[in-house]
């Protein structure tokens, strides 16, 4: 689980980079179960072409605004 100054950092890292503006040209899903109720090729169309707004945390959850949708990402960290 991911300290909230970690999820702070990378969002952090996202905008300064740029991300909020951007197209998504591709998405790629690497493990389905992680995709809740939504099949991966959906997944995939529907972030494809979309355009990332804004992006913002709640808690440990970093919110991604793509219009008429919203992505929500954990970031899953794992370690001993």
């Amino acid at each position: 689980m991911p300290e909230l100054p970690e999820v702070e950092t990378v969002l952090r890292d996202l905008v300064h980079a740029g991300v909020p503006g951007q197209r998504i040209i591709s998405a790629e899903v690497f493990w389905a179960p992680l995709l809740q109720n939504t099949p991966p090729r959906s997944f995939r169309r529907l972030v494809r072409g979309q355009v990332i707004r804004r992006i913002w945390r709640h808690g440990k959850y970093l919110l991604f605004d793509l219009g008429q949708r919203r992505m929500i990402l954990h970031l899953g960290m794992s370690g001993s």
